[in-house]
């Protein structure tokens, strides 16, 4: 049925529509990130909203691009989070609402260390078109319909089944099985890689230093979406 909606639509304008996830995020500030039987104090703690589908439409709306529409489903707790979205120029009317569930909700530790993060997820009711967080059914999904496939380290893994091997062989083996996608495999503070349909080999980008990092949580959404606005 959404796939209906959206595609009338799409018939009468030039849109951007993301399919994606939606989550009211608990985020707390800590030391670090908690260990395995460890219990720590947060210094502060505070509720958003995310998701990778949401911080990628939002991030689409506030770089320039019109006519973002999100694809999604939110539960009954659902209604903050979709005016999130109308506030920031995000249009809903493909998000759908399920009043017998409640909606994805994510625990995030942000260390005041160095600003790296820890996730735990609730997916609540999601419709996810990214392999993230990957599950064993991505692998039976369409991926050689894919035009661009984007992935951090542990997704690439994951996909191509390389346990033992390096970034490049890892992007080399995705190329080999869905030979028609252009594959970005992100690599965090070293960068990422690219692997055109057409290379013989992937190509490096060096990511670019930051002197103090604050929190890394949704750098790889904003990665996503500046690669894709161009398209």
């Amino acid at each position: 049925m959404m796939i209906q909606k959206v595609s009338q639509k799409l018939a009468m304008a030039k849109l951007l529509v993301n399919f994606g996830s939606l989550n009211i995020d608990h985020v707390y500030n800590v030391p670090h990130i908690v260990n395995g039987g460890e219990t720590i104090s947060s210094s502060s703690f505070y509720e958003t909203f995310g998701g990778k589908g949401a911080n990628q439409s939002v991030a689409l709306a506030n770089g320039g691009a019109k006519y973002v529409h999100h694809a999604g489903k939110v539960g009954k707790d659902g209604d903050e989070i979709v005016n999130y979205l109308k506030q920031r120029n995000v249009n809903v009317d493909f998000v759908e609402k399920d009043v017998d569930l409640y909606t994805g909700k994510a625990i995030i530790q942000v260390s005041e260390l160095d600003g790296e993060n820890g996730i735990i997820l609730s997916p609540g009711y999601k419709v996810i078109l990214n392999p993230t967080p990957i599950t064993h059914a991505v692998k039976s999904y369409a991926l050689d319909l894919v035009d661009i496939l984007i992935v951090n380290r542990t997704e690439g893994i994951d996909l191509c089944g390389l346990q033992n091997a390096s970034d490049e062989q890892i992007v080399s083996e995705i190329h080999v099985k869905y030979p028609q996608a252009i594959v970005v495999m992100t690599i965090g503070k070293d960068g990422s890689l690219l692997m055109l349909p057409e290379s013989i080999e992937p190509i490096r980008f060096s990511a670019e230093k930051i002197e103090i990092v604050v929190d890394t949580t949704g750098a790889g959404d904003t990665f996503i979406v500046t690669n894709v606005i161009p398209f």
